[in-house]
C-alpha cells in the first residue's frame, strides 16, 4: 500500500469524527491525528536521511540518524526542526497534543472535556504541515489502489489525470478534510479556560481535606507550605540515595536498593523539617500563598487570546502547576483518610 494512502484514510477518518461531536470520536479522531502526523515526520526522516547521504559532505550525525530512523517522537520533531520544517512554537504545540495521544493510550479521560477542541487544533496544524512534509507522489494507472478506486475516494484529481501524470494534490485534500470538519461552537480559548477553571476547584476542595490539619486549627497557609517542604524534601533525599546507588553499582559494590516509601511515615514530624534545613538551606516554596484564586484568574484569560498556538502554551503551563500541586497533596489526603479511619475505629470500639 502506498504511504499516502493510510494517511489520508486516517485524516478523513479523523474528520469524519470530529463532526460527530462525541466524546469518543474525539478521542479516536485526536488518536488518529497524532499518528498521521508521526507517520508523517517519520517518512520526512527517512527522506532527509537519503538526501544526507547523496551529499560529497553529510551532514547529519549517527545520532541524528538513529533519531531520523527511530521510534521517540520528541527526537524526530528536533531533527525536522533543525532542518527547517518546524519553528519552536510549532515543535512546543505539537509536543503538548501529543502527550494528550499518551494520556488517552496509558493514563485516562481526566482532561476529556477538552479533546474534541484539542483534536481539532491538531487536525489544523497537521494539515498546515502536510504540504511540507510530503513530497509529491505520483500513481501509475495500472497500479492496484488506483485501479481498484481507492485513492480515488481521497483524490479525485487522478481520476481525470494522464496515464503518467498521476499526481497527487496535497494541498487540496487538507482544504478538503478541513472543510469537512463542522465549526466547533466554543472557542478553543473558552473550552480550555473553563476546563482549567473546573481543574482548578477541584484541586482547591482536595486542598480543604488537610487545609486545616488533624487538629482542625491549623493555618491552611502553614499546611500548603508544610506539604511542599516535605515533598521537595523527600525528593532530594530519594535523588541522593538513586546517585549514590549509581555509583555503588558502577564500582559493582553490593547495596540494598532504597526504599522510598519508608519516608512516608516522617510526614508531620520534625524529621523532614530538620532534613530540609540540611539538605536544601536555600529551599523556598512554590506557592506562598494558596494559589487557586490565581489560577482561575489566569484560565479565565484565556478566553481573551488570539492566537490558539498562544493559548495552548498558557493552557499547558497551568495545567502543569494544577498538577504539580495535585501531586504533592495526594500522599498527605492520602494520610488524612487514614487517620480520620483510625478515629472512627477507636470510636467504634468504644461503643
Amino acid at each position: 500500500m502506498r504511504f499516502i494512502l493510510p494517511l489520508a484514510e486516517q485524516l478523513d477518518r479523523a474528520a469524519a469524527e470530529l463532526s460527530a461531536a462525541r466524546p469518543l470520536s474525539s478521542r479516536m479522531a485526536l488518536i488518529l491525528i497524532d499518528n498521521a502526523f508521526e507517520l508523517m515526520c517519520h517518512q520526512r526522516c527517512l527522506e532527509l536521511i537519503e538526501e544526507d547521504s547523496r551529499l560529497a559532505s553529510p551532514k547529519l550525525t549517527l545520532k541524528d540518524k538513529l533519531a531520523g530512523r527511530g521510534q521517540n517522537f520528541d527526537a524526530k520533531t528536533s531533527l525536522l526542526k533543525r532542518a527547517g520544517y518546524f519553528a519552536d512554537v510549532d515543535v512546543r504545540s505539537v509536543q503538548i497534543l501529543h502527550g494528550y495521544r499518551n494520556q488517552l493510550y496509558h493514563v485516562g479521560l481526566r482532561d476529556d472535556p477538552v479533546i474534541g477542541p484539542l483534536a481539532r487544533l491538531y487536525l489544523k496544524l497537521v494539515l498546515s504541515y502536510a504540504p511540507q512534509l510530503l513530497r509529491p507522489v505520483r500513481f501509475l494507472r495500472w497500479e492496484e489502489s488506483l485501479s481498484r478506486g481507492e485513492i480515488i475516494e481521497h483524490f479525485p484529481e487522478l481520476a481525470e489525470t494522464r496515464r503518467y501524470a498521476c499526481k497527487v494534490d496535497v494541498s487540496a485534500f487538507c482544504m478538503r478534510v478541513a472543510a469537512r470538519v463542522d465549526p466547533d461552537p466554543l472557542l478553543l480559548g473558552n473550552a480550555l479556560a473553563e476546563h482549567l477553571i473546573g481543574l482548578a476547584g477541584k484541586s482547591e476542595t482536595d486542598f480543604g481535606i488537610i487545609a486545616k490539619g488533624r487538629s482542625g486549627k491549623d493555618d491552611p497557609t502553614q499546611t500548603l507550605r508544610r506539604v511542599q517542604l516535605e515533598a521537595d524534601t523527600i525528593a532530594e533525599v530519594v535523588r541522593r540515595h538513586r546517585e549514590r546507588e549509581r555509583q555503588l553499582k558502577a564500582t559493582q559494590t553490593p547495596f540494598e536498593p532504597f526504599d522510598p516509601d519508608r519516608l512516608s511515615i516522617a510526614r508531620g514530624s520534625s524529621v523532614l523539617i530538620e532534613a530540609n534545613q540540611r539538605l536544601l538551606p536555600e529551599w523556598k516554596p512554590r506557592h506562598k500563598k494558596l494559589p487557586f484564586a490565581s489560577w482561575r484568574r489566569q484560565a479565565a484569560k484565556l478566553r481573551l487570546g488570539m492566537d490558539d498556538l498562544a493559548v495552548l502554551d498558557c493552557y499547558a503551563r497551568l495545567h502543569q502547576e494544577i498538577d504539580d500541586l495535585d501531586e504533592v497533596m495526594a500522599e498527605p489526603i492520602q494520610d488524612m483518610y487514614g487517620w480520620h479511619q483510625y478515629q472512627e475505629d477507636l470510636a467504634m470500639d468504644r461503643r
